[in-house]
């Protein structure tokens, strides 16, 4: 059974911003889940705090990368490009069947 771990960031009491991580690893990764950012608050640094945060974790529960099944909108994959994420040469098969118009990619999470 997989057990998501969240982050979310508040402002004035609403959500603005959330990850979410599967906490059992998968090989070398923890897999990020879900990554949301609300529309008015783009472009404020919330996304790089979660995402910030999110590798952290992953870092702290072992993991060498995180694993992002990414849509394939043009924002989304500049922003994880800008967060140092590249295309995964071995794509988690489970996953990239699931979501075949996604971009398999991944971040390390260790310097």
């Amino acid at each position: 059974m997989w057990c998501v771990k969240g982050i979310t960031i508040l402002e004035n009491d609403k959500v603005v911003g959330f990850i979410g991580l599967l906490k059992q690893l998968y090989g070398p990764y923890m897999i990020l889940d879900m990554m949301q950012v609300s529309s008015e608050c783009r472009g404020q640094g919330i996304g790089r705090r979660l995402f910030e945060a999110g590798k952290d974790e992953a870092r702290k529960n072992g993991a060498e990368a995180l694993y992002i099944s990414a849509c394939s909108s043009e924002e989304t994959i500049a922003f994880y490009r800008a967060m140092g994420s590249n295309l995964a040469s071995d794509p988690i098969k489970e996953i990239a069947e699931e979501e075949p118009f996604d971009l398999q990619m991944i971040c390390p999470v260790r310097d």
